[in-house]
C-alpha cells in the first residue's frame, strides 16, 4: 500500500471516529475556537481535515474552518492534538467533561421536600385560600382558626419570599451546574431541571453534585 493510500485511510478513520463518537467535542470546538453560540453548534460533523485545519459543518449546514495551530506533522499526532483541543475548549468554556444527560427525580427525603414545596406553593399562592369559603379553609383548617389566621397573615410575605429564594437558586443552578455539565439552554432537559429547582430548591443541586461525583469516580477507576 502506498503512503498516500495509507494516509487517506488514516484520515478517513479519524473523520469517521470523530463524527460517530465525539459530536460533543466537535460542537465545543465551534463554540470555543469559532466563538459560535452553543445552540448554533448542534449536529457538528467533520467535513474535511488536513494537517492545518478542520472544516466542520453544523446541522444548519453552515461550514466553519477551525485551524490546527501549529499544523500537524503527521496523522498519528491528530489524536492527542484533538484531545488537547477539547480539554482547552472545556477549560475556556468553563465546562466539565462530565455530561448531565438526564433528569434525576427526587427520592426519599428530597421527594418529601419536593411535595412539601408543591403544596406550599399551591396553598400560599392566594391569601383567600385561608379565608372561610375556600376549599382549603373549610376542608382542612375549619377547626384550626388560629392557624388559618396565621397563614393568612404571613401569605403576602411567605409566597414571594419563597419564590424569590428559589428563583435565585435556579439562576445560580443554571450558571454553576447546567452550564458546567453541558446542558444546552432552553432544551427540554434544561427546562425540566429549572422547573425542578424552582419548586424544591437546593435538593436539585445536591443530586447533580452527587451524579458528577459518581461519574468522576467511575472515570478515575477506568484509568487504573
Amino acid at each position: 500500500m502506498s503512503s498516500n493510500e495509507n494516509d487517506a485511510r488514516t484520515k478517513a478513520r479519524i473523520v469517521n471516529h470523530m463524527n460517530k463518537d465525539h459530536g460533543a467535542s466537535l460542537s465545543r470546538y465551534l463554540e470555543h475556537y469559532s466563538r459560535l453560540p452553543q445552540e448554533a453548534t448542534q449536529g457538528a460533523t467533520i467535513e474535511d481535515v488536513t494537517f492545518s485545519y478542520m472544516i466542520l459543518r453544523t446541522a444548519a449546514s453552515t461550514r466553519h474552518l477551525v485551524p490546527l495551530d501549529p499544523p500537524l506533522r503527521d496523522w498519528p499526532e491528530a489524536r492527542p492534538r484533538l484531545i488537547k483541543m477539547d480539554q482547552d475548549a472545556l477549560e475556556g468554556l468553563g465546562r466539565s467533561d462530565i455530561v448531565l444527560d438526564r433528569y434525576i427525580a427526587p427520592r426519599g427525603f428530597h421527594a418529601v421536600v419536593f411535595v412539601a414545596c408543591v403544596l406550599t406553593y399551591a396553598a400560599f399562592v392566594r391569601r383567600a385560600h385561608f379565608e372561610p369559603g375556600s376549599w382549603l379553609h373549610d376542608a382542612l383548617l375549619y377547626d384550626y382558626p388560629g392557624f388559618a389566621r396565621f397563614c393568612r397573615t404571613i401569605q403576602p410575605f411567605l409566597f414571594p419570599a419563597m419564590a424569590a429564594q428559589h428563583l435565585s437558586e435556579a439562576i445560580l443552578f443554571a450558571r454553576t451546574r447546567l452550564h458546567k455539565y453541558n446542558v444546552e439552554r432552553f432544551t427540554r432537559l434544561w427546562w425540566v431541571w429549572m422547573i425542578s429547582i424552582f419548586i424544591e430548591g437546593v435538593g436539585a443541586m445536591i443530586r447533580v453534585d452527587n451524579m458528577a461525583e459518581d461519574r468522576r469516580s467511575a472515570k478515575e477507576k477506568q484509568k487504573h
